[in-house]
């Protein structure tokens, strides 16, 4: 096994790092910001172990040495720069190419790392074409993982709802007030205007497609929400289908209401709700 260039392990996993026979990832990113099409970040670890006989490996010397590296975009074309070297990527992943803004920090991510996938951030503040603002803190997920399978974005999703679980300790998605104000009247509320937008203590477990997830709004502090149901996922023909069983607040069945308020906010141009399912495409 030999040893090739960080840039060359950069380039690979910033235009489709998928696309190669990749058997494993490790990557540690203190820092990633990225605004106004520009963008810079810090690098302390990446790791690509490949099916072709080839280790792609860079680790900073310290953990303190990590390098410095610089990202701009003019529509799909990315241009990387790390020390000494520039690397301009004509067509890149829509990973990128979509991308509005992002804060990220703490970002570790290990991929068929023996038999699970993990994912870890301290923070993700990001607002992507596809999915549109996000805001998580203490973010975890692990997945099962079959060895000998490799590593595909498609595989792990599919490992990935087969068995997994995920936690964070905070979770804001937009216009999650009104979702809340509109669905739950009746019930005792803080008097701050974007306080329901905030989830806190989200658990979510999969099995063989089968989801609970259990979360505590911070404007309602003394009960939690619990929903289960089911997700599949097509990922070649890019669409979900989510069965949505049940939903409590409390002891307080609230899946009607649940229904009727995401049929309302959801964008329909990816979202179809047809109770009990929701239909997701991108």
């Amino acid at each position: 096994m030999k040893t090739v260039t960080t840039t060359l392990a950069l380039l690979f996993f910033a235009v489709n790092s998928f696309a190669l026979d990749i058997n494993k990832v490790s990557v540690q990113l203190p820092q990633f910001n990225f605004q106004n099409n520009k963008g810079s970040g810090v690098l302390q670890r990446l790791s690509l172990e490949t099916d072709w006989g080839v280790d792609q490996n860079y680790v900073a010397p310290t953990a303190t040495a990590a390098t410095k590296f610089d990202l701009s975009r003019e529509g799909k074309t990315v241009k990387f720069g790390m020390a000494a070297v520039n690397i301009t990527m004509k067509n890149a992943n829509e990973l990128l190419t979509k991308l509005h803004s992002a804060n990220v920090q703490k970002l570790n991510i290990e991929l068929a790392a023996g038999n699970v996938h993990q994912f870890g951030a301290g923070l993700i503040d990001l607002s992507h074409e596809s999915t549109g603002d996000i805001h998580a803190e203490g973010l975890a997920m692990t997945c099962q993982h079959k060895k000998g399978t490799g590593v595909s974005f498609s595989m792990i999703v599919d490992e990935c709802l087969v068995k997994s679980t995920a936690h964070a300790d905070m979770f804001e998605v937009p216009d999650m007030d009104g979702f809340f104000i509109e669905s739950f009247i009746g019930v005792p509320i803080q008097a701050e205007s974007d306080v329901l937008q905030t989830l806190k203590e989200m658990e979510l477990e999969i099995t063989k497609g089968d989801f609970d997830m259990s979360l505590k709004i911070k404007g309602i502090p003394l009960v939690k929400l619990k929903a289960d149901g089911n997700i599949k996922a097509d990922m070649n023909n890019k669409r979900a289908t989510i069965r949505i069983d049940k939903v409590k607040l409390g002891f307080v069945g609230v899946t009607d209401i649940v229904m009727k308020q995401l049929k309302k906010k959801l964008p329909p141009e990816n979202f179809r709700v047809e109770p009990p399912y929701i239909y997701a495409t991108w």
